[in-house]
Order: structure tokens, then C-alpha cells, then sequence
């Protein structure tokens, strides 16, 4: 088949992620793939020509003076004559579906990557974009992929067709993510880190859906009961440079015991360093840090937003979303789980994710999908 994969940018993120994992399994060896990112160059875009498919970059600029490039699309998908086009993220979606519709395509996928649709998580402008996808979702995509499925329902509620969206969860790379003594060891020798000290993560980019603020309120309790903890953050804009997020740690009087890392590519390196990953969130779909932490063997306490609770299922802790007392609480729990209690928590959060989420079989999902569409075409 001839895909094309339209996204918005390639930048650090999850949707971008999951589109490159895909881009280099077996399952599409034998496609001719380009991808287009509506914006310009981004951190991702070395990886997916490393891959050797063709890739574009339409450099669309949030100034008006640019948005004449959204014809760029138009004229991509006229020369390569895709048998099937898979957008990801809603402006990828729209201008996709309507570049597509207007190119003579008519096999147009949709993708759906978040669950919490708040005014306050979301841009003005993102939420008309969302509006108008779920006006147009009878008219244009053969089929919407969702990775969650709470992400499902929160956008039927919104307005998208329901029979039209399909759940496909995220995967994960075993090989790259898989439990490293190495790495750990390495990983604690270069932060200053001894062996034995209980390390907690979260990797996130700072943004107000994933409530930073309530992680050091958590860790803050965390602290008082068990002094020997340290905190390891990761993500875009976890920095010291970061003033409101510094003025959170200087609340938590946790100053000398938080590491701030960025963003960082090694984040194999960071889940076999802590011995715990939480995640705050306020809103979530399927949120890959949960995958890559398990896969490495390092348990996860988050918040029930998205499908969190269904990643997790018994290898760790779900707190109410917003309670960041059960937070800390959960926290301290598996941390003083004995050795012989921590290691079997360790191994079923691994074996989950080989059994559920294992990469090849989620790309091999999404391909029987895309044929599924472009065989039905020989049908009509």
C-alpha cells in the first residue's frame, strides 16, 4: 500500500512517538510511506528519514502570511496518490481530511490522542478545531483511532461518531524499554545518586493537565514520612530556569532533594534509575510514560484519568484523580514493600506490558486496519 501519515509537527510528544515506533516495524516493510509534518523541522524528524521513508515539512507558522502552505498538503497528496491517508492530532485531522477529500482520496483515518477536553487544559482555538472535526467525522474519515478508550467516549460526548471510532493502545519498543542494571547503576553515578536511595519520577512536559503542583504537594508528604527520598523530573521546560515550577518546589521545601533534567531522549536511562513512577495528571489518554516505565520493570502510581487503571490493572497503584494525600499514601506503601514483594510487583509490571502492549502486535493492528479499509475499496 501507498500510506501517507500526516501529523502536526514532530516535536517531543506522544503522538509523534507512537507515529515513529510504527514507522519502523516489520509490518510496513513492504509499504511506500511518506509522512508530511504541517510545521517545520522538528526533534523528531531525523528519526523517520533515519528510517527511509520520505518525509515533508510544509513550515506552516502560527502567523496568517503562512497558512497559504495547508495547499502544499493538496498538492503532496496529488503527486504520491495514497492508497489511504492517517492523520494524527485534531489540526492534522482537519486539514488532512479536507486537503484529502478535495485530492480525490477516500480512504481518511483520524486519530484521537487525549481524553480531557476542559476549557482550562485547552486552547480556544484547539477546542473550535475539535468542534469542527466532530461536525465533519460523518462526512470525512473512514474510521477515527482512538488509543484510549475513555478518549472514546469523551469525544462521542463531543460530537464524534461513535461507530466510527475504533481503540488501538499505544506500544512499546521491549528491546529498548527492558529491565537494565546498567543502566540504573549509570543512571544514579551520573545524577550523584546512591544505590540505595528511593527514587521517584515523573516525566512530563510543565503544563497545567499534568499537575506538577500536586506532584510536590504528594512529595511534600512523601518527604516527611520517608526524609531518604529524592525526586527525579523530566520533560520540556522542567528546568531551573522554570520559575513557577521552582516556586512549587520552594513551597515543598524540597529544594535539595529534586533533580530537574529537561527534556531528555534516554528515558530507558530514567525508568530503570527510579524505583517508582507517579503521574499526577489531571487528564490523560493513554500516557506512554506508564508503558515505558512498566516495560523497564519500574511499578507506576497515576491519577484515574484516561486509561490509566486499565494500563496498571494490579501491577501498581490508581488513585482519584486530584487526591494527592492517596497519592503520597500509595507511594510510601510500595515503597516499603520488602524485597521479595517489590521484586514480584517488578516483573508483573513487565509481563503486562508484554502481554497487552507489545509493539509489533499493536503495529500489526493498525496495518490490519488500514488493509481492512483499502481491501473494502475493491468491494464498492
Amino acid at each position: 500500500m501507498r500510506l501517507m501519515f500526516v501529523i502536526t509537527g514532530l516535536g517531543v510528544g506522544g503522538a509523534e512517538s507512537m507515529l515513529v515506533k510504527l514507522l519502523g516495524q516489520k509490518s510496513f516493510a513492504d509499504d511506500e510511506i511518506m509522512v508530511v509534518s504541517l510545521l517545520g523541522s522538528g526533534a523528531r524528524s531525523a528519526e523517520v528519514i533515519e528510517l527511509g521513508h520520505r518525509l515533508e515539512h510544509l513550515g506552516i507558522r502560527r502567523s496568517v502570511s503562512s497558512w497559504w502552505r495547508i495547499f502544499g498538503l493538496y498538492r503532496f497528496i496529488r503527486s504520491f496518490k495514497p492508497d489511504l491517508i492517517h492523520s494524527w492530532m485534531y489540526h492534522a485531522d482537519l486539514v488532512a481530511g479536507i486537503m484529502g477529500k478535495l485530492a480525490g482520496v477516500h480512504h481518511i483515518i483520524w486519530s484521537i490522542r487525549q481524553s480531557n477536553l476542559a476549557r482550562d487544559y485547552n486552547k480556544r482555538s484547539t477546542l473550535l478545531i475539535v468542534k469542527a472535526c466532530a461536525f465533519l467525522s460523518p462526512f470525512i474519515p473512514r474510521k477515527i483511532l482512538s488509543n484510549s478508550a475513555v478518549a472514546r467516549q469523551s469525544h462521542i460526548e463531543t460530537g464524534y461518531k461513535a461507530d466510527k471510532i475504533h481503540v488501538i493502545p499505544n506500544g512499546f519498543d521491549l528491546e529498548r524499554f527492558a529491565p537494565d542494571k546498567a543502566l540504573r547503576s549509570a543512571f544514579r553515578t551520573r545524577h550523584n545518586i546512591n544505590e540505595t536511595t528511593p527514587l521517584v519520577g515523573l516525566v512530563a512536559r510543565f503544563d497545567p493537565v499534568k499537575n506538577h503542583a500536586g506532584f510536590f504537594e504528594a512529595a511534600r508528604t512523601i518527604h516527611t514520612a520517608m526524609p531518604d527520598v529524592r525526586f527525579v523530573l523530566a520533560g520540556t521546560d522542567i528546568n531551573a530556569e522554570n520559575q513557577t515550577l521552582m516556586a512549587m518546589i520552594e513551597k515543598a521545601g524540597l529544594r535539595q532533594q529534586t533533580y530537574l533534567l529537561g527534556a531528555q531522549n534516554d528515558i530507558a536511562s530514567i525508568m530503570n534509575g527510579i524505583d517508582v513512577l507517579l503521574s499526577s495528571s489531571d487528564g490523560e489518554a493513554f500516557p506512554n510514560v506508564l508503558g515505558e516505565a512498566m516495560a523497564c520493570g519500574t511499578p507506576c502510581i497515576a491519577t484515574d484519568v484516561g486509561d490509566c487503571k486499565t494500563i496498571i490493572a494490579d501491577t501498581g497503584k490508581v488513585v482519584a484523580a486530584g487526591d494527592m494525600d492517596a497519592l503520597a499514601k500509595a507511594t510510601i506503601e510500595l515503597l516499603s514493600l520488602t524485597d521479595k514483594n517489590r521484586s514480584i510487583l517488578d516483573r508483573n509490571a513487565r509481563m503486562r506490558i508484554e502481554s497487552h502492549y507489545e509493539i509489533g502486535k499493536i503495529a500489526s493492528d493498525f496495518r490490519a486496519c488500514y488493509l481492512q479499509i483499502h481491501e473494502s475499496a475493491k468491494l464498492d
